[in-house]
Order: C-alpha cells, then structure tokens, then sequence
C-alpha cells in the first residue's frame, strides 16, 4: 500500500491537488481529531498546504486559510483550486457553527500558494428556497465547490439536492456558470441519478478522450465515479464504479510527472477516535470501454 501522510495532532480531510514550478501540492482541510460520538470537531476547520517533490514524499506546510468568528464562514469545508490568469483561485465551503442547512461558497486568491487573499464579495454563492434547481432542505444541500473551464467557459461543480427528485434521493452534482463579469448561471445538474441521498466533493478530469465524474456516497462511505464522452454528459455509472475501499475518500486525480495518479485520504478509528491520512499515489488503468482500476 502507498505511505500515509500522517499531521502530527491535526487530521488531513478534503483536498484538491495543483502542480506548480514541477511540485505538487496539496490544499487540505486540518481538522481536529474527535470522537466516532461527537457530531464534529470542536476546533473549527482551517486549509492546510502540503508539499510534495516526487508525489511521495509530502511536507506540511501550515496553515494558509483561516475561518472568521461570528460570521458566515465560522468553520471551512471542501473546496477546489484553479489557476488562471496568472493566480491560483480557490473556491470553498463556509459554515457557521450550527451547521446550517445551506452552506455558502467563498473564493480566495493567490500567486504562490502560500499567502492567500479572501474575495471582498464573498460569500460568492448562496442557495435559497427561490432556486429554479436546486433544493435548501437540511442536510448538506449545497457545498463543495469544484472550478473547471469547460469549452472555454467557467464552471463550478457543487454537491448539492434536485427538487426534480424524490425526497431522499436528490442527491446531485449541480452546475454553475461564471461569467467574466463575475455574475453566475445557474444551471440544471450535471449528474443526477436519483439513487444517493447525499453526493460529495465532486471533481472532473479528462482521461483519453473520456471525461470522469467523481463523488462521494456518503451513506456508503465509499468515493465512485460516472464516464461520458462530454463534459457536460450525459454520464453514466459503470457496474463496479468504487474507486477504492471503503473510508478511502474524496478522490482526486493529477496528472503529475508524466502519468496520471490518484490520492485519497483514508479513514480509521484508533481507540474510538477519527483519524484520516492522506494516502497515494495509486495508479490509474484505463480499458477500453473507459473504466478505470484505481
């Protein structure tokens, strides 16, 4: 098995990758250990930067993003990175304490990776009742923002609820356009199959000519993946479509030293209490009919 990436007091949880000047690094959640009974960590989450030479070896870099008391982004969640126009972007979750049924997205920028600047508009995105797609009901209805530029315009991956489906299974991959002038389109779900309650941390990547949905089940705690031969779809779920075991989570694809890699971090529970590690590189195969053994 790859080597763990072990923080010393600190769990390493949502992440995407960036490479950068022939480096690779990391952009994570630290989040403090708990226990398996507690809703969550009393420490409010923050985004960590790690950096990796060879895909291997990882060093821990601190912390770049911190949350705000008393205000919309009391604790941050999973989010995205991009880099255009000669800065890195990251796109990410903001929740208050109570864990309220809509989470907020917010955006940051930088030029190295290291010292990051909030967007004064921020929150960027809010969900309400009012949206044509997408529902505000309670438990986790619109988060995790993933940036990709599709056919020349900007899109925002968001896990979120259809209202087309019934309750319980509206779990969906929504979609979002980014104009240039900084306003956003909402539009119809990328990926709704009317089977998950609740889908999370989304990503896509182009493979050969084949285009690779990620998300996570978290009723079944296992991270899977749809095909299409677009961008915009329509995808489909291969038979076996899990990435890797059970607890190994919000997997990520990067093209790195001239071959694609997959890295997740694992889960475990030592003594009753929540510890999670980046784990990877895990090669990726692809057969012919586009899917993939991770």
């Amino acid at each position: 098995m790859p080597k763990l990436f072990e923080l010393r007091g600190e769990n390493f949880n949502d992440f995407d990758l960036t490479v950068h000047n022939d480096a690779l690094y990391a952009l994570f959640i630290r989040k403090t250990p708990h226990s398996q009974n507690d809703k969550d960590a009393k420490t409010p989450n923050r985004f960590g930067l790690a950096k990796s030479e060879d895909g291997i070896q990882w060093e821990d870099l601190g912390t770049i993003l911190s949350p705000s008391l008393k205000s919309w982004e009391q604790s941050l969640w999973a989010g995205g990175i991009t880099r255009r126009e000669g800065q890195f972007t990251l796109y990410y979750t903001g929740v208050t304490r109570e864990r309220e049924a809509s989470s907020h997205i917010g955006r940051a920028f930088s030029s190295n990776l290291r010292t990051w600047k909030k967007d004064s508009a921020n929150p960027i995105l809010t969900l309400n009742s009012n949206n044509r797609y997408y529902s505000d009901e309670p438990l986790r209805c619109f988060r995790d923002p993933f940036p990709i530029i599709i056919q020349g315009k900007r899109y925002i991956l968001i896990a979120g609820k259809d209202k087309q489906q019934p309750a319980g299974k509206r779990g969906c991959i929504g979609l979002i356009e980014e104009t240039s002038h900084n306003q956003f389109i909402w539009h119809p779900p990328l990926f709704s199959p009317g089977t998950y309650s609740v889908l999370e941390c989304p990503a896509l990547y182009e493979i050969n000519n084949r285009w690779y949905l990620l998300f996570g089940d978290d009723k079944q705690k296992v991270f899977r993946y749809a095909i299409a031969d677009s961008p915009l779809g329509p995808f489909t779920q291969p038979m076996n479509n899990i990435l890797l075991q059970k607890d190994y989570y919000s997997v990520r694809f990067v093209n790195f030293q001239g071959s694609w890699k997959a890295y997740a971090w694992k889960r475990d529970f030592p003594e009753g209490i929540i510890r999670e590690r980046l784990s990877g590189p895990y090669r990726i195969s692809q057969e012919k009919d586009g899917t993939l053994l991770v």
